[in-house]
């Protein structure tokens, strides 16, 4: 702990940062609740306290939980020997990132085509990049898929076609002439 203008903080942050923020996770191989009693311990000397009615105690090897945007799953791996904890973008994050993409394709409002992909382009890159790391190839695979729908399908209306415009509209065209987001490969980092 050190001191930033004047208030106490952690790594630099100070308190307003850390109780503004106030999100956290806490790893223990111990006992749960002496965790959470240190835990108390040094927030009351930040002149903080716990949140109770956000925190709760989990279970990691039983049970999944989702923590800024991700959800963590502790399972075997292949050949059974020990336990791997697996971390990939939660079904909230993708529906937000859904929604969001529906708004930008909406047939109803009157943008140039070249424009919406811009700015999808920009949400995606963001999104990708965040969730780039940890096991996000499916989900990855799931948003591409769907993102290409929906401009295939914004395409159509605006021709007054029907279908969804798989054969019209391929690949090449989507993202080398029109310029789609492609880059959704997981960056593996390790320490």
């Amino acid at each position: 702990m050190r001191e930033n203008d004047g208030a106490l903080g952690v790594d630099g942050e100070s308190i307003e940062d850390v109780e503004e923020r106030g999100a956290g996770v806490l790893l223990t191989d111990r006992d749960a609740r002496w965790a959470i009693d240190c835990l108390r311990e040094i927030l009351a000397g930040l002149e903080l306290e716990l949140n109770e009615e956000k925190s709760r105690v989990v279970d990691a090897e039983k049970e999944t939980f989702d923590f800024l945007g991700f959800t963590f799953r502790r399972v075997w791996n292949r050949d059974k020997t020990k336990r791997a904890t697996l971390y990939y973008p939660s079904k909230k994050s993708q529906k937000r990132l859904r929604e969001r993409m529906k708004q930008v394709f909406s047939p109803a409002a009157p943008v140039a085509i070249v424009e919406r992909i811009g700015r999808a382009n920009r949400i995606l890159r963001g999104w990708v990049n965040y969730f780039r790391v940890g096991n996000s190839s499916s989900v990855f695979h799931d948003i591409r898929s769907h993102v290409e729908m929906k401009v295939r399908r914004v395409l159509q209306r605006q021709a007054h076609r029907y279908g969804r415009g798989w054969k019209r509209y391929d690949y090449a065209y989507l993202y080398q002439k029109l310029g789609l987001y492609a880059d959704y490969r997981v960056r593996w980092q390790y320490a």
